[in-house]
């Protein structure tokens, strides 16, 4: 037994390889879905297969490389980027990144929204006429901004 489980007692141990075992057996899983559902052959995916399956658009995916910020191993087999599909079954399964929903309680005590106020109006739209003309309808705006209705000469 080495260091690591020096303190477990035989059931720990063999609950410990049951969950290992569960967790490969999920990702042998994924990775036999993915394969069907994305019709892939291969042990390496591209970066427009990659794209459809995650929902990122194939140019996010290239910037983040080029970034050196991908959150996922990748090849470069010439000068293609190629993903191991057993990498993207085992990020499926990972926790990694995955955000934790709020509590009940948090998301019961959050503001509520406040109302949309609703637009005030001026005057009653159906009591006024028609403006006749461009000047008349500038007029009419400027004075319901409350700014001066009428310009001197520039």
């Amino acid at each position: 037994m080495n260091a690591h489980h020096q303190n477990e007692t035989p059931s720990e141990e063999n609950q410990q390889v049951s969950i290992q075992e569960a967790h490969r057996q999920r990702v042998a899983e994924v990775r036999a879905t993915l394969a069907k559902e994305f019709s892939i052959d291969t042990t390496y995916v591209g970066v427009p297969k990659l794209s459809r399956i995650l929902g990122i658009a194939p140019s996010t995916i290239y910037g983040y490389m080029r970034r050196g910020q991908f959150f996922m191993p990748y090849r470069m087999i010439n000068t293609t980027a190629m993903i191991a599909l057993d990498d993207i079954a085992e990020w499926h399964c990972s926790s990694e990144g995955v955000v934790p929903p709020a509590p009940r309680a948090q998301i019961a005590q959050a503001p509520a929204q406040a109302p949309i106020a609703q637009p005030k109006l001026l005057d009653n739209p159906s009591s006024r006429q028609p403006p006749t003309s461009a000047r008349q309808l500038m007029e009419e705006t400027l004075r319901e901004m409350g700014l001066p209705a009428t310009r001197g000469p520039r």
